[in-house]
């Protein structure tokens, strides 16, 4: 943590929130935004190192539903878990993009690619439900904070 740039009494919050998560049974959980390139991410690095832990980096942008409650389980029960761009997730089911299209080729239909992305109930599940264990640290990451569904800018419990 010497190479993050807080303010000393943040810093040394964030470092004894942590201290005193590893030894009660609350899960716990951060959410960090602001603009790119701020050190969201490599705080949460830093945080890793920090405290021994493993670092698990999921793009949320690149992972369905089913890819999402397949991995959580996968994971070691003592880590920190980083979602990135946690503003990916949808209520909706699918996006469809065109794939290869051409503006050249206006009498032909573009190819689609439909992608599911993450679904609200399956992360808030994988986050902050029953299954959600002990000991992982987890931090989600954002540019767009006011894109945010209230359910996960709300303190969990």
């Amino acid at each position: 943590m010497s190479t993050v740039i807080l303010d000393e009494e943040t810093k040394s919050s964030l470092l004894q929130d942590l201290t005193d998560f590893f030894q009660p049974s609350t899960p716990r959980g951060f959410l960090w935004h602001g603009s790119p390139g701020t050190g969201k991410s490599s705080s949460s690095v830093s945080i890793a190192g920090e405290f021994g832990l493993d670092i698990y980096m999921v793009n949320l942008s690149s992972i369905d539903d089913k890819g999402l409650l397949n991995l959580f389980p996968e994971l070691p029960q003592r880590c920190l878990v980083l979602l990135e761009d946690i503003d990916a997730t949808s209520s909706k089911r699918a996006e469809v993009t065109d794939l290869n299209w051409d503006p050249k080729n206006i009498g032909s239909p573009p190819k689609r690619e439909i992608r599911e992305k993450v679904s609200l109930s399956p992360l808030l599940n994988v986050i902050d439900g029953i299954g959600a264990p002990e000991g992982r640290v987890l931090i989600m990451t954002t540019n767009h904070v006011e894109l945010l569904d209230d359910a996960l800018v709300r303190p969990a419990g």
